[in-house]
């Protein structure tokens, strides 16, 4: 992002609330001092009920599963090849038995005075025995100064959901804010296409239940603009508008996060050259037409519109040879994940399927 003179995520982070206050003491420092962070991200475990498409055997116990049946995609670098998880952790370590776990909780009471954010990531949270116990701590640690903000994909157990969002209602009244970030990158059939095990229906009942059960906090919808985002996101737009107005209605302010996604570099936007260009270009004047004003709540901030238009500044023109290689290992790829899914891009992505028609791979 800074090659591209935009700004970067080390500048967005370094003006939070929870940096920004302690930017003067940092540079007195050596580097040799014991510091309590203000800022925690967690992930207890990888157990996660979805098979997203870039998602990986690191963060996903259904996408081990999955590489536990059919081996890792022959891609030009075997993308979620097993073997790289056994190299990690060669055998098996139960929650229980896990030392990290064990380090955490006898930690926590050490630094929780002084933290200003605490994110809990996964896996799925909702599916950890550890988030309920954390949940159940912080119920009973009052902490005025901490945001807790919870990372979900939305789609566990009715039940599980609603007991979550009753103890979040709980744990409202010991902290400063509750945050709710739901994963979604596009909408409708393509939506559940890129996120495999996905019921759309499903996850915006739990997105407005949130907003009912969880009074004057922030929902954030975060997108990992991808390859199956491009073709469908005016629709994803508009829809997370009128998720925005619904928000207010209950006292809750939603917004958008978008990320770039990277890795797997075929499901990266920049193998579809000029024609995501325009596409980005489509969706930034949708944002500044609909933007953010005193008769339009529901409206997209600077904030949003800014994270789309850093990932047009940065994107990179892949040259001749790297551009067979990403087509291929995308054919390789979408071949394979229709197999596994049991489902075609071909119907719900004609630009993408039109792209390696035409190739020479």
């Amino acid at each position: 992002m800074e090659d591209a003179h935009q700004l970067s995520d080390r500048y967005f982070k370094s003006k939070s609330f929870w940096a920004k206050p302690f930017q003067e003491s940092i540079l007195q420092m050596s580097g040799e001092e014991n510091v309590n962070p203000s800022y925690l991200e967690l992930a207890f475990e990888n157990s996660c009920n979805l098979r997203c498409s870039y998602c990986s055997v690191f963060s996903s116990s259904a996408l081990v599963a999955d590489a536990q049946k059919f081996g890792a995609y022959k891609t030009s670098d075997n993308f979620n090849n097993i073997e790289q998880l056994g190299q990690l952790n060669k055998e098996k370590i139960s929650p229980e038995d896990n030392p990290y776990i064990k380090a955490f909780w006898k930690w926590l009471p050490e630094i929780y005075s002084d933290l200003m954010v605490l994110r809990v990531t996964g896996g799925e949270p909702l599916l950890h025995k550890d988030f309920d116990q954390l949940l159940n701590w912080i119920k009973q640690k009052p902490n005025k100064n901490l945001l807790f903000s919870v990372n979900t994909n939305g789609s566990v157990p009715t039940e599980k959901f609603d007991t979550f969002l009753e103890k979040l209602k709980l744990i409202q009244q010991n902290v400063k804010r509750v945050e709710v970030n739901f994963s979604l990158d596009t909408w409708g059939a393509q939506a559940e296409y890129a996120r495999a095990g996905l019921d759309l229906n499903q996850l915006i009942i739990n997105i407005k239940k949130t907003f009912k059960v969880v009074r004057f906090s922030k929902i954030i919808i975060l997108c990992t603009y991808n390859i199956f985002s491009v073709e469908n996101f005016d629709e994803f737009l508009t829809n997370i508008m009128q998720l925005k107005k619904e928000a207010l209605k209950n006292g809750n302010w939603l917004s958008l996060g978008i990320s770039f996604l990277h890795y797997p570099h075929f499901l990266s936007t920049e193998v579809l050259g000029e024609i995501q260009r325009d596409k980005i270009k489509d969706s930034i004047l949708f944002l500044k037409q609909n933007r953010l004003m005193p008769w339009r709540l529901n409206g997209f901030s600077k904030n949003e519109r800014v994270k789309l238009e850093r990932i047009l500044a940065s994107l990179q023109q892949l040259t001749q040879d790297r551009r067979k290689v990403v087509l291929k290992d995308l054919q390789i790829f979408l071949t394979e994940y229709d197999r596994r899914s049991g489902k075609s891009y071909k119907p719900l992505f004609p630009m993408i399927a039109d792209l390696l028609d035409k190739s020479t791979i």
